[in-house]
């Protein structure tokens, strides 16, 4: 169909901008394929992963593990800013978003030599009221205030979300840089899929800090997705003026439950916002695969 045919020449340019400065190589076998994507000499990236069957699946994760020379990471779509991480429990709990592997999947990867290379989660708990209670406590310094934006209205705020975004997250794992192009696009992307919240932080109209949140596309629970921090701004006071908000807007809005979404167990950064709150939790996983042939 031609509608179909515009969404892939579509996802085909997003892809060739996102590798645009890398070696890569589709491997397949018949309609499974995996996209093995070269980084540095001895550092292999996969992702882009399409699966059709099982042995198919296997034909190809053979293939890819012949091509590389020393370690090989993964899935990971170019670029951590796109989906990565594989699904590696309670696959029929769906998020939004989400990662769409089986379990079948992710046995076979583990069959195949790859192991558990670094371990994230999303959790649900209730509203901690003691952080909340202490949050509303919090005074900003004068020379910051908050604005409060929500659903279609922030679609005007992306460039400065990007300013934030890039300092913020460049000290996190596998960080690489995204362009403004591939940054718009990707927050048009979640933006059309639910209905937004921002909480910003300005100093003289300059932003500092945000919270990106939104209804649960299933009315379950609120989620807290996004929380970018500049650098001279990462105290105390400032995160929990973001998270003031956000459960306000969250309480606002009928919840009493949060998500916490895609948090890297490394960091575990709110770790302490949920603490003791606790009702379920998902785990992701990068993967890695250690070649026997090092350079």
């Amino acid at each position: 169909k031609l509608a179909d045919l515009k969404n892939v020449i579509n996802s085909i340019t997003r892809k060739e901008r996102i590798l645009k400065n890398n070696d890569y190589e589709i491997i397949s076998s018949n309609d499974t394929n995996i996209t093995l994507i070269q980084k540095t000499l001895n550092i292999f990236y996969f992702g882009f992963v399409n699966v059709s069957n099982l042995t198919d699946l296997q034909i190809v994760i053979e293939k890819m593990k012949e091509k590389v020379n020393h370690t090989l990471i993964g899935p990971i779509n170019g670029n951590t800013f796109y989906p990565y991480r594989f699904v590696i429990d309670n696959f029929d709990w769906i998020l939004y978003p989400d990662l769409n592997n089986t379990k079948d999947t992710l046995d076979l990867f583990y069959q195949q030599g790859f192991k558990i290379n670094q371990l994230y989660s999303s959790t649900l708990g209730t509203v901690n009221e003691k952080v909340y209670a202490y949050a509303r406590k919090c005074k900003l310094p004068s020379d910051l205030e908050v604005k409060v934006v929500e659903g279609e209205s922030c679609y005007q705020y992306i460039e400065d979300l990007y300013d934030v975004a890039v300092e913020s997250f460049s000290q996190a794992d596998y960080y690489e840089e995204i362009s403004k192009e591939d940054f718009f696009d990707m927050y048009l992307d979640a933006l059309k899929l639910c209905s937004p919240d921002l909480v910003l932080i300005y100093q003289q109209e300059k932003l500092v800090a945000f919270h990106f949140g939104y209804e649960d596309l299933e009315k379950r629970f609120y989620v807290s997705k996004t929380i970018g921090i500049k650098k001279n701004f990462r105290n105390k006071i400032v995160l929990m003026k973001l998270i003031d908000y956000a459960y306000t807007l969250m309480i606002k809005k009928g919840y009493k439950e949060v998500l916490y979404h895609f948090q890297n167990e490394r960091t575990k950064t709110l770790a302490a916002i949920h603490k003791g709150c606790e009702i379920k939790k998902k785990y992701y996983a990068l993967l890695e695969y250690k070649s026997e042939k090092r350079l």
